[in-house]
């Protein structure tokens, strides 16, 4: 089930400091098709699908 991630958690993520693009290419991306995502209110989310093994982790952290 994929969840929702802001813009700036997404690049932090997915890019370098070098390498990332800004929040308004993310947006266009969203807006065209190439990246999963939506806006709720005045803030863009990009969806992001979960593995097998973040689920796994996620429930390794959480019962610590």
């Amino acid at each position: 089930m994929p969840r929702k991630m802001s813009i700036e958690e997404y690049l932090d993520q997915e890019f370098t400091e070098n390498s990332r693009p800004t929040p308004r290419t993310v947006v266009n991306w969203i807006q065209s098709g190439a990246v999963p995502g939506t806006k709720v209110g005045g803030t863009w989310f990009v969806y992001v699908q979960e593995t097998a093994s973040d689920r796994l982790v996620n429930r390794v952290l959480k019962a610590v």
